[in-house]
């Protein structure tokens, strides 16, 4: 996996002033992209997808925002499906699944749920519409299996240098 101290020596080899080097590479985070692999039917508990319906456990209802409204469904994430996870994002457990959902008119309310027990204690949930009665639910994202590739990437934004920086580069 590349270091912030390989970015800073690659930016300078190309010659990328150092100080302007250091402040890119100490933005660097390792990330992962999400790959689509196609259509998804629903045939595993517990595979990594985006759209569609999560596999929730047993007992656990759909996640609903501070009005009682359904949240809308974005992914879950087989923490077992990441490559090289352990030294990417290494806070992250190896296992389980992390669902997210969001408020979709609103940044508040967000939910990411972790679950780390057996996959055959989930089931495919039921969407109850009364929880969407308030705000109707958008068309839902088609559901598609996923992947992940481990990228680099390094978030920069002009705030991070001074003008003059900018204009010398």
């Amino acid at each position: 996996m590349t270091t912030t101290n390989q970015i800073k020596i690659a930016l300078e080899a190309a010659s990328i002033p150092s100080e302007l080097a250091s402040k890119i590479a100490d933005n660097y985070k390792p990330c992962y992209q999400l790959l689509p692999l196609g259509d998804e039917n629903y045939s595993e508990v517990g595979n990594s997808r985006a759209g569609g319906l999560p596999d929730l456990p047993i007992g656990v209802d759909w996640p609903l925002d501070s009005n009682g409204t359904g949240l809308y469904f974005v992914a879950q994430v087989n923490l077992a499906d990441l490559p090289d996870q352990h030294q990417v994002i290494p806070f992250l457990p190896k296992r389980g699944l992390l669902y997210f959902f969001i408020n979709q008119w609103s940044w508040q309310d967000n939910r990411v749920i972790y679950f780390d027990g057996e996959l055959s204690t989930l089931r495919k949930a039921e969407i109850d519409t009364a929880i969407f009665e308030k705000e109707p639910l958008n068309a839902p994202v088609e559901v598609c299996k996923i992947d992940f590739e481990f990228i680099s990437d390094v978030k920069l934004s002009l705030d991070y240098f001074t003008t003059q920086e900018v204009d010398d580069f």
